[in-house]
């Protein structure tokens, strides 16, 4: 999917009264909805196919940039844990913040990012390991 396009379904989404919105895309998926505590928009990000096949270890996996925009901010070390619903980090594109959190429970093992990087759709951002409880 073009960058374009997203930025463009982004915009539309932040200036309508949708709540919540979910794109599939060939091997690309998208949820954006609304927090009703901010003004931010939260992104969550989606198992993609060829995310998985690129691990060794099927317990790992890739947090991938799912627009275009700036590395805004991360607290995120090596080795902290994250619990499901936590903010990995935030992007800014188009003068909205978008913060993406973890989708489950997870243990930060690679991280290669840096504040104010330009990130490109799909671009690998954190590399984390699932946590089961």
């Amino acid at each position: 999917m073009k960058n374009r396009i997203i930025l463009d379904i982004m915009d539309k989404f932040s200036k309508s009264d949708i709540s919540k919105l979910k794109i599939k895309y060939k091997k690309f998926e998208i949820e954006l909805e609304k927090n009703n505590t901010k003004d931010n928009d939260i992104l969550y990000i989606k198992d993609i196919e060829s995310n998985k096949k690129e691990n060794q270890n099927e317990n790992e996996k890739w947090i991938l940039s799912p627009i275009v925009g700036k590395y805004c901010k991360s607290e995120l070390k090596v080795g902290d844990k994250v619990n499901k619903g936590d903010t990995l980090f935030t992007i800014e594109s188009m003068k909205t913040f978008n913060e993406i959190k973890a989708e489950e429970n997870y243990e930060v093992i690679k991280i290669l990012a840096n504040e104010n990087d330009v990130l490109e759709c799909n671009q690998k951002i954190i590399l984390v390991r699932k946590i089961y409880d």
